[in-house]
């Protein structure tokens, strides 16, 4: 079995492409941020993403800058030679599905209090795992209610 999920934020605006020849199809490449660890630990790490057809389309349209993706890709290995001569190994990760991890009107939201003002509220992580929610934060800012 060949499947990886993914959890993160896309780096820039996804750019669409088409293949060449009779049948052209939709290819969009695109990266991710994605955030592991809490505190000094904390990580961030980018990983490439490929997307082919309806759904590079889809991404391509709806996915700006800063969105929150949910992203189950296959792993692709590939080798090459580089012009030095050296042996390379990437992966590459293609795009079978994807999700909204939030709203549009959270992600714009979201993408507007990192640009512009500071984070106001903070909320952490307790050692038992559970998140502390700030009492003022009111039902707008919970993700159920």
């Amino acid at each position: 079995m060949n499947k990886c999920i993914f959890v993160g934020r896309t780096t820039r605006d996804i750019e669409l492409r088409y293949t060449t020849g009779e049948k052209q199809t939709a290819v969009a490449k695109f990266s991710i941020a994605t955030d592991s660890g809490y505190g000094d630990n904390k990580k961030t790490n980018f990983f490439n993403m490929t997307a082919w057809g309806k759904t590079a389309e889809t991404l391509e349209k709806y996915a700006k800058k800063g969105t929150k993706l949910i992203l189950e890709c296959q792993a692709v290995q590939n080798q090459y030679t580089d012009k030095n001569g050296n042996n390379v190994n990437t992966v590459d990760f293609t795009v079978l599905n994807f999700e909204f991890a939030e709203s549009r009107s959270a992600s714009q939201q979201n993408n507007n209090a990192q640009s512009n003002q500071p984070q106001t509220q903070q909320m952490s992580i307790t050692d038992d795992g559970f998140m502390n929610i700030p009492d003022n934060i009111g039902d707008e800012g919970l993700p159920f209610n």
